[in-house]
C-alpha cells in the first residue's frame, strides 16, 4: 500500500478518521448503538485492515516520525477494540471465533506488546501506556507493528475475514436479539 506522505502530520484524531474512511460515522460512539450489527463489524474490521496498511506505509517508506507512530498506534488501538466491541456483541459462531482468534493472537504477542506500554485487558481490548509507548525502542516498535510481524500478518488476515463473514452472515446477526 502506498501512503500519501500528508498522513505523516496525522493526529490521533485524523488517524482515527482516516482509518474509517468510507463509513465515518461507525467510528463515533454516540452512532454505533444504531447501525446493524454486520455493518459495524464490517466497518470496524475494514477499519481495522486500513489500519494495519497504513502501519506498512509507514515503516516502509520512512514517512513518520515517532509522534505519528505514537497518534497512529493510539487511533490503531481504539479500532482494534471496536472490533473487538462489535464482534463481541454477537452470538453467530464464525464471528466469535474469529474474534476468540484475534484475542489469542494479541495473546501470544502480549509480552512484546508491553514492552511497548500496551497490555491486554481481561475483554481482549488493548490499552497504551502513552509514557511508556512514547518511551519505547522505535526498532521494537516497529518489530511488532511492521507489514512483516507475524502479528499483523495475522491480524490483517483475521480482519479481512471478519469483514466478509460479517457481510456473509448479515441478516443472521442483525435480526440476533
Amino acid at each position: 500500500m502506498k501512503v500519501n506522505s500528508s498522513i505523516s502530520n496525522y493526529s490521533e484524531a485524523q488517524f482515527y478518521r482516516f482509518f474509517y474512511k468510507g463509513n465515518e460515522s461507525a467510528r463515533i460512539s454516540e452512532n454505533r448503538s444504531s447501525f446493524p450489527k454486520s455493518t459495524l463489524i464490517s466497518s470496524d474490521s475494514n477499519a481495522l485492515h486500513r489500519a494495519i496498511d497504513t502501519f506498512s506505509g509507514i515503516f516502509e517508506n520512512d514517512l513518520a516520525s515517532g509522534k505519528q507512530i505514537f497518534h497512529a498506534i493510539k487511533a490503531f488501538s481504539s479500532t482494534y477494540n471496536n472490533v473487538m466491541d462489535s464482534s463481541g456483541s454477537t452470538e453467530a459462531h464464525e464471528i466469535a471465533s474469529l474474534r476468540k482468534s484475534i484475542k489469542g493472537l494479541s495473546k501470544k504477542q502480549q509480552q512484546e506488546l508491553e514492552m511497548v506500554g500496551i497490555t491486554i485487558k481481561e475483554s481482549g481490548k488493548l490499552s497504551v501506556d502513552e509514557d511508556k509507548l512514547k518511551k519505547s525502542n522505535p526498532e521494537r516498535v516497529k518489530k511488532i507493528f511492521s507489514k512483516d510481524s507475524e502479528f499483523m500478518k495475522k491480524l490483517k488476515k483475521y480482519a479481512t475475514t471478519l469483514s466478509n463473514r460479517s457481510s456473509v452472515s448479515g441478516s443472521i446477526l442483525d435480526v440476533e436479539a
